[in-house]
């Protein structure tokens, strides 16, 4: 993957991303973005109408904003495990992998991020535990998307039942729902 943040157009006071130019420090993901992240070569467009569900807030200030549209490029994937909050069946979650909304930020192994529901509870995800577990950004539950009202848009979800590691308090409370911001430690 190629350096996201590598090329600062100092005359401009911008950042640029491939064909993507980053003013005042906040973009819109778009077709650009999806175009990054999913390899494809794409020119940078307009960005999609669609509203943004999840921000990423990189340590120097740059802030990508993500829709659902955006986050569906990456790559859906599914996972069926039990938890706490479902109940003792497995119940099909499906959602992004949270690795690879993680490599945006191209941080250290060892990074920790902080990790901000829509009522500002927050809690600390170190990277390694995205790089150890196939842990889900779900947006859905059994095939219903989640509402705002119910750990929407996003639910950081754990494999608990394929890991009895991750059957512990710890990986429990890491676990945010409602989830609509990632900054950078």
């Amino acid at each position: 993957m190629t350096d996201l943040f590598a090329t600062r157009d100092r005359r401009a006071g911008r950042a640029t991303r491939g064909n993507v130019n980053v003013r005042s420090g906040v973009r819109s993901a778009g077709a650009a973005l999806g175009a990054v992240l999913a390899g494809l070569l794409v020119a940078a467009g307009p960005a999609l109408a669609e509203d943004p569900v999840l921000s990423l807030h990189h340590s120097d200030g740059d802030v990508i904003e993500l829709s659902m549209s955006d986050l569906t490029r990456l790559g859906l994937h599914r996972m069926d495990t039990a938890n706490e909050f479902v109940g003792d069946d497995k119940v099909t979650f499906e959602g992004v992998l949270g690795r690879d909304v993680l490599a945006l930020f191209e941080a250290a192994p060892d990074a920790t991020y902080r990790f901000v529901a829509s009522n500002d509870y927050a809690v600390e995800i170190p990277a390694g535990d995205f790089d150890t577990w196939d842990v889900l950004l779900a947006m859905s539950q059994d095939g219903t998307p989640f509402s705002a009202r119910d750990k929407g848009p996003l639910w950081v979800v754990y494999p608990q039942s394929d890991h009895p590691e991750l059957q512990d308090v710890l990986y429990n409370s890491r676990m945010i729902w409602q989830l609509v911001r990632i900054e950078a430690q």
